[in-house]
């Protein structure tokens, strides 16, 4: 049965795309968008929100925005969604300072990229688990609402029930 996911990826090299595409429409999973420039992704966002958001952390098209960049961006549009970093190779003298702005800035999944199918697997697999835990998120949220809205009405009623106390002139 297929999977109802919307991921979507932030990849300037075109030529995984149907690598990608072939490995999710293998596992069931048919929404999905692409692009290629992180100020088109952004743009894109408002309009439809995924749950799962892949971003490439270099991205030749974008000069001034690298995927952290372009992660913290759309967290403000998407705060439910479930962001996973791919990266090919980081440059030795900024490894450690970026993958701790990774940390910092609350990326859910950080996957380097390899040669093969394995890494379309595990990218697959990733996104499979960012929906799950996206759900997950979205329920205590809910549950969350309905705690703080339970605990209004219990505060107005006592409130109306101690007006009503004799001695009170409240």
């Amino acid at each position: 049965m297929p999977q109802r996911v919307k991921i979507t990826f932030l990849e300037d090299d075109v030529k995984e795309w149907p690598l990608l595409e072939d490995e999710m429409r293998r596992r069931g999973i048919t929404e999905f968008e692409f692009y290629q420039s992180g100020m088109n992704f952004l743009a894109a966002l408002p309009a439809e929100p995924p749950q799962v958001c892949v971003i490439d952390f270099k991205l030749s098209h974008d000069i001034n925005m690298d995927g952290l960049k372009i992660m913290l961006d759309a967290k403000r549009v998407c705060e439910d969604c479930y962001f996973i970093i791919v990266t090919g190779q980081l440059p030795e003298s900024r490894k450690e300072d970026i993958l701790i702005g990774l940390i910092k800035a609350h990326a859910d999944d950080y996957i380097k990229k390899k040669p093969g199918l394995a890494y379309y697997e595990e990218l697959i697999e990733a996104t499979i688990i960012g929906r799950q835990e996206v759900r997950k998120r979205i329920q205590k949220k809910e549950a969350l609402k309905e705690a703080e809205q339970w605990l209004k009405d219990k505060l107005t009623y006592l409130n109306e029930k101690i007006k009503h106390l004799p001695g009170n002139d409240t």
